[in-house]
């Protein structure tokens, strides 16, 4: 493939708006592009590095035109390019990679794919120094939440061994931090972080992990009586009233009639009749008989069946009152509070019950005192007579009388009674099982000791987890890294190319041996006459550079024979006989490349490539467009006010004469001579060419002057002392300068660049006329212009 032209380049940096002109001839396989520092040589160098790289241009807008097809800048990444290999400033920099703060002699590490990949070995060990110390204080934070964790659980075990150990072989006498820690794990895993007991419950299971086994209890029996039944009986004795000849005095008088039906008894009746004991007078016979009328068989029976439930609710009564109850301390310290609390209830019930037994036996006494009288039990039972207590209780009572009396029951003693029969039944059971019940206690409050300690643990744990991760996560970045170490370090192994063979070529490029390469890991140690070469010179480090540039056209990732090359002075900083050397270096190693691309600001070395390219076969032919090697210059213009440059055909002067400073006294008398004003952007580079014209002019007149110094150089020339200075102000104003900085380097001072060039013309002539007048009438129109020989190219190029 070949790149035949850059058809336009518009806002990419020096360049504001070029376009290939009709009068430009395509390139060629050999071209050489002269220009000026500043003129944007590096700039046009870095476009073709864009195409080694297939990377889109996103500045400005460029166009390349290869093998008959527009290529567009910004689509590289993905067009059709050949294959291409840039030498540049900015390549010495990427093909020679000096090791940082290295104290011994330099190693270095020489071509782009080496230095780059070195470049990052160097990043990666400085990402790796600090990736460890960073690993190294995770580790250490790692390390002391470990051991926080560490004597947290071993603190808490002790807590809880201190608690629950007994003596023999319990369970607890061996606690550890293993066994805290796991039942720490174990709350977690069932995601609760509480077990903790309220404090009654902590003091129970305290007192049964530390108490002794305590005796049986016997249960609480007794017969309460049938409600329902009684409030029945009761209340139909109560209605109940005898038929009799009753004495009016004695119904009306119960506590007389009682007296009188007891007398009775008493009183046998004989032949003499009846003597009163009471007053020993005789009781008349009728008397007797009205009473025995009136205390009839009748009234006997039911005084006999109000007796018998009489005896039945005292029984009742006293059954209540003798009921024999455990006491507390006979329990167990966590059943105690229950049992307290069911004595309480079941004082109430008897109480309650009490009261309503005393109320029925004494409505049956009053009724066997009357029993001729109808009663009513609720009317009876709420005589005034009674305490508002025993109201209370009595009305209790006579609520259930209409349940069924299975609820009054339970109102009225068993619920008490059957609640203290299940603590106690409860109490024995643990006596039963005292060791499985103590061994339970000391687990709950394990349980509550570990809840209690459980989010203080949980959160030691995360900064340990915390740490871990880190920890991991620099481990597997470090290994990430250091399988990338290892690769970039054997890929950099594999460009260490032979020091005797780098050391015969760097000899041919630089025409002497005092540069040596040693090997050493991966790089080279470089020494001079022997000694480490602490410091390489530009030029050094550049001839070393575009020397092993040349030697990897060689490598068979790249095909010379269809690839494009493109060299920006590889000369920098050489000296004259290092140069010529390193022409025919170049010269021999591109010789077979598809397309070749130099580009020079150094007039010597463009003489020489000039010289070479000019005798490529078919170079005479009349059609300019079949010309093998081709050849350009880069020229520079002001437009509004920035500095452009452009591509052009290189001037006749250049191209056919030796001597550049032939060239640059043409430009200057030219300007001088015309006598017309020209924009100003058309004197813009004409102070450079002065001032390396009058630095020329100044080191041919004065050979042997030890000043180096331009302005020391005048002041030995006899000539105006005004114009010197006008000279010298304007040539330091405006040369050496890439962009616009003093304030004084006005572009409207350049007007007045014909006038000093003058100044500068007539310094020439008169210092020198005969030299003067040579040169001028060598540009006179009617001298021609004369076609010098290449005898001294042949000679520096054979």
């Amino acid at each position: 493939m070949k790149i035949e032209r850059i058809k336009k380049i518009k806002g990419f940096r020096i360049f504001h708006d070029f376009s290939w002109s009709a009068e430009l001839p395509d390139f060629s396989r050999f071209n050489l592009v002269y220009g000026w520092n500043g003129s944007g040589k590096t700039t046009l160098s870095h476009l073709f590095t864009y195409l080694q790289g297939k990377q889109d241009i996103v500045e400005g807008e460029v166009k390349f035109q290869i093998d008959g097809q527009t290529v567009v800048g910004s689509n590289l990444s993905t067009s059709v390019v050949p294959q291409v290999r840039v030498f540049n400033r900015d390549s010495v920099d990427r093909s020679m990679f000096e090791v940082p703060n290295h104290e011994l002699a330099p190693i270095f590490y020489l071509g782009e794919d080496s230095a780059e990949k070195q470049q990052a070995i160097e990043a990666l060990k400085s990402d790796q120094q600090t990736l460890n110390i960073s690993k190294q204080e995770s580790q250490s934070n790692e390390d002391t939440s470990k051991r926080t964790l560490d004597d947290f659980c071993k603190n808490k075990a002790l807590e809880i061994k201190g608690l629950l150990s007994s003596s023999g072989t319990g369970g607890y006498n061996n606690y550890d931090k293993s066994a805290f820690s796991t039942k720490c794990e174990k709350m977690v895993a069932y995601t609760t972080l509480s077990y903790c007991l309220l404090p009654n419950a902590y003091q129970e299971n305290l007192a049964s992990k530390e108490g002794v086994a305590l005796n049986t209890i016997a249960d609480v029996s007794t017969s309460l009586p049938d409600y329902l039944g009684i409030v029945g009986e009761v209340s139909e004795l109560l209605k109940r009233s005898i038929v009799s000849d009753t004495i009016n005095e004695l119904t009306e008088n119960p506590s007389i009639a009682s007296w009188v039906q007891q007398g009775l008894v008493l009183h046998e009746v004989n032949d003499t009749g009846v003597q009163c004991h009471f007053c020993t007078n005789p009781v008349p016979q009728q008397r007797i008989a009205d009473l025995e009328s009136h205390f009839n068989d009748q009234l006997t029976e039911f005084q006999r069946e109000i007796d018998a439930e009489i005896a039945s609710l005292q029984t009742a009564l006293n059954s209540v009152g003798q009921l024999e109850l455990p006491v507390e301390p006979q329990f167990y310290a966590h059943l105690q509070s229950q049992f307290k609390a069911s004595i309480g209830d079941w004082s109430s019930t008897k109480s309650m019950v009490s009261i309503f037994l005393g109320a029925l036996i004494r409505a049956l006494k009053e009724k066997r005192e009357q029993p001729f009288k109808v009663m009513d039990l609720n009317q009876y039972l709420m005589i005034s007579g009674s305490s508002e207590k025993e109201k209370g209780a009595l009305r209790t009572v006579l609520e259930f009388i209409g349940d069924a009396a299975q609820v009054i029951s339970i109102s009225l003693g068993l619920g008490a009674i059957n609640t203290i029969n299940e603590l106690i039944d409860q109490h024995n059971k643990y006596t039963a099982n005292f060791n499985e019940e103590v061994t339970k206690a000391r687990d709950v409050l394990e349980m509550h000791t570990v809840s209690f300690h459980l989010a203080e643990y949980v959160e030691k744990k995360e900064a340990v987890s915390t740490y871990e991760a880190q920890v991991k996560a620099f481990d597997t970045r470090l290994n990430e890294l250091n399988t990338n170490l290892e690769q970039l370090e054997r890929d950099v192994k594999e460009f260490v190319r032979p020091v005797e063979e780098l050391n015969s070529e760097m000899a041919a490029y630089l025409g002497r041996d005092e540069l040596q390469f040693q090997i050493k890991g991966n790089g080279y140690v470089i020494s001079r006459n022997g000694h480490p070469a602490m410091n390489l010179s530009e030029g050094e480090r550049t001839a070393i550079a575009f020397m092993y540039f040349l030697k990897t056209l060689e490598d068979t990732s790249f095909d010379m024979a269809n690839g494009v090359v493109v060299i920006d002075d590889p000369i920098s900083s050489l000296d004259a006989n290092s140069m010529y050397s390193a022409f025919g270096f170049m010269k021999e190693r591109t010789k077979g490349v598809g397309q070749l691309f130099i580009l020079t600001h150094s007039f010597t070395f463009f003489r020489l490539v000039r010289g070479w390219f000019f005798r490529q076969p078919g170079q005479c032919k009349k059609d300019i467009t079949k010309h093998p090697s081709q050849f350009y210059m880069l020229d520079t213009g002001q437009v509004n006010g920035n500095r452009v440059s452009i591509i052009k055909n290189l001037d006749p002067l250049l191209k056919d004469y030796e001597s550049e400073y032939q060239y640059l006294f043409k430009m200057v008398y030219e300007c001088v001579v015309s006598g017309n004003q020209q924009p100003l952007e058309s004197y813009y580079g004409l102070p450079n060419m002065a001032r390396r014209l009058l630095e020329s002019f100044l080191t041919f007149k004065m050979p042997n002057f030890t000043a180096s110094s331009i302005e020391k150089k005048l002041d030995e020339v006899n000539f105006s002392v005004a114009k010197k200075n006008r000279i010298l102000r304007f040539l330091h104003v405006h040369s050496h300068y890439d962009q616009i900085g003093a304030p004084e380097h006005d572009l409207s001072l350049l007007a007045e660049a014909p006038a000093v060039l003058s100044d500068l013309i007539d310094l020439i002539k008169e210092v020198d006329r005969e030299h003067y007048d040579g040169m001028a009438s060598f540009f006179e129109p009617e001298g021609g212009v004369v076609v010098q020989e290449q005898a001294e190219v042949e000679g520096a190029t054979s």
